[in-house]
């Protein structure tokens, strides 16, 4: 396993927990959101940690852009205060990214790198192969 799936955890983890501490009121007012994209993080680990017995690590396009989006939220958040669209912004990012990478678990039979998303499997056959396409 490679150190990027720690390291997307633990962003996830000091990142919510600046925000609780530097935006109490916004935190507590955007806790559904908050606790939707916890629940598909931990969905998607728990997913890749019974079928691959490691995080699963894809460079999808939509993982970059949803750590793009979560970054930029930070940031802003850290140097003027947080912003309702950026945060809505990385929650629908994130949450699609989640979604996509539970996906792409489900149909590979063994972890692969360098997928960069759903797409990629029709343009190039990375999954066009009856046998590959197995959920169980």
């Amino acid at each position: 396993m490679k150190l990027d799936s720690y390291g997307d955890i633990f962003f996830l983890i000091v990142g919510l927990i600046g925000l609780y501490v530097f935006e109490r009121q916004f935190f507590i007012d955007q806790l559904t959101p908050i606790l939707i994209t916890i629940g598909t993080y931990t969905l998607q680990l728990l997913n890749s940690l019974l079928k691959f017995n490691h995080p699963t690590d894809f460079p999808t396009l939509l993982a970059r852009g949803a750590t793009i989006l979560q970054v930029l939220f930070l940031v802003w958040m850290f140097f003027f205060q947080a912003n309702v669209l950026l945060f809505y912004l990385a929650f629908i990012f994130s949450v699609l990214e989640v979604a996509e990478e539970i996906l792409i678990t489900f149909l590979l039979r063994e972890a692969k790198p360098n997928i960069l998303g759903i797409w990629q499997w029709k343009k190039s056959g990375v999954i066009n192969n009856q046998e590959e396409i197995k959920v169980f």
